[in-house]
């Protein structure tokens, strides 16, 4: 190569560099300037939600805890369902109790074991128990009816 050769490669690399350059600062312009209109977007959406659902939104959440705790009211505070014995093994805790069972359920779920609906009853063993469950999977988590011990 001859020193005007060289000359010519060294202007025309420096030439790929900046529009690779230029190019480069476009691109990244349009998508910062993308994900800015995004943000604003959500941010507008938020901005129309009226309160009142803001505060629905609350009572469905409190609304579902209360559910959830009138039912460990149902299963653990009837001598006929026998679980005095097992709720003594999760220091006499209604919820922890329940929370187990229902991480039970979800491996037998996984393992492909639990019926869609089982208010027939599902014998599980949960922490040595033997417990008998009903209720129904929804959404792919297991909803308790009521347990017990037969």
């Amino acid at each position: 190569l001859s020193g005007i050769d060289i000359l010519n490669l060294t202007g025309t690399t420096a030439v790929l560099k900046d529009i690779t350059k230029t190019s480069s600062n476009k691109i990244l312009f349009n998508i910062n300037k993308s994900i800015n209109k995004s943000i604003d977007d959500i941010a507008d959406n938020f901005s129309k939600i009226p309160p009142r659902d803001v505060v629905d939104v609350g009572k469905v959440i409190k609304n579902k805890t209360n559910k959830i705790d009138n039912k460990i009211n149902h299963i653990f505070n009837k001598k006929e369902h026998k679980l005095d014995k097992f709720l003594e093994n999760f220091q006499n805790n209604p919820k922890q109790a329940y929370d187990v069972t229902i991480d039970a359920l979800k491996e037998e779920i996984s393992a492909g074991k639990l019926p869609n609906n089982f208010t027939n009853g599902y014998k599980i063993n949960v922490d040595g128990f033997e417990i008998e469950v009903r209720g129904v999977i929804k959404n792919g988590k297991p909803e308790i009816g009521t347990m017990f011990i037969p």
